[in-house]
């Protein structure tokens, strides 16, 4: 049986669960989501993954030069309050 020939191009869940049927308990351990993608569109879904992970990147550096100014802004503050103290 091939999975292809049920699925409608929504995105696949396993869900791991414990059962306990004495109980009547139904706990979820975990799901895994995933999308499958077509041989066809393998290449620009790469290329489209590829292109978010450098935009992520980006903003992940943007973020880092912004919290180092802060820092730098807070540590000059506090060097002139250390100066106006003494």
């Amino acid at each position: 049986m091939k999975l292809v020939d049920f699925w409608d191009g929504q995105p696949l869940r396993y869900v791991l669960k414990h059962r306990n049927a004495a109980k009547g308990i139904d706990q979820e351990l975990f799901v895994i989501t995933f999308t499958l993608i077509p041989e066809d569109e393998l290449e620009t879904e790469k290329e489209k993954w590829e292109s978010s992970k450098v935009e992520a990147k980006e903003e992940e550096n943007s973020q880092k030069v912004m919290e180092n100014k802060k820092t730098d802004e807070n540590e000059q503050q506090e060097g002139f309050q250390d100066d106006d103290v003494d």
